[in-house]
């Protein structure tokens, strides 16, 4: 006999709690891209900043994150007279990173 420490999971309750629990991840997903992005984004009047958001799809297994705003493109790439200052890219390299190292085996 082994001394420690007995581990289970309840399989049939893991499988049916999948869906929600992936729901729920994409949730906290998008908006920790959110996040981060709203503390890169560079802030002249605020307008960038407070159009950043998350969209969840109906079966709650995507997301979409960005803002409506047609110059949020230009300040992410740069133009020929203004250099990149990007804030959605690094936000999502960074939970991706996160995301990668959590699953690795």
């Amino acid at each position: 006999m082994i001394n420690g420490y007995y581990l289970s999971f309840d399989v049939p309750k893991v499988i049916a709690n999948q869906e929600e629990v992936l729901k729920t991840g994409m949730e906290e997903v998008s908006r920790a891209i959110i996040e981060d992005a709203r503390d890169r984004v560079p802030v002249k009047t605020g307008e960038l900043h407070d159009s950043l958001t998350q969209l969840i799809g109906e079966d709650g297994m995507e997301a979409v994150v960005g803002t409506p705003l047609r110059y949020a493109i230009y300040q992410e790439y740069g133009t020929r007279k203004n250099p990149p200052a990007p804030f959605m890219r690094p936000a999502i390299d960074k939970i991706a990173n996160m995301i990668e190292s959590f699953f690795r085996l």
